[in-house]
């Protein structure tokens, strides 16, 4: 059973507690998911940043390819 991640930022420490929290489902053989939200907006003082959550693991080359490859899309200038 997949553990459902729904850190809220009222400290400043969703993404630091999503990716921590990922980490010990993963270590402990358990698949999980984070809620995250643009731009950290929602309830009280936001989740975790999509954005954020995303260049964590992309700058660690956790991705797989294809994921990867979209998320460079996105954040490469036109032209």
């Amino acid at each position: 059973m997949p553990i459902e991640l729904h850190c809220h930022g009222d400290l400043g420490m969703a993404v630091a507690n999503s990716i921590a929290g990922a980490k010990g489902a993963i270590d402990g053989g358990q698949d999980s998911y984070i809620n995250t939200t643009v731009n950290g907006i929602g309830e009280r003082a936001g989740n975790a940043d999509l954005v954020a959550i995303l260049l964590h693991y992309l700058n660690r080359r956790i991705l797989p390819n294809t994921i990867s490859s979209a998320i460079k899309s996105i954040f490469q200038k036109p032209g």
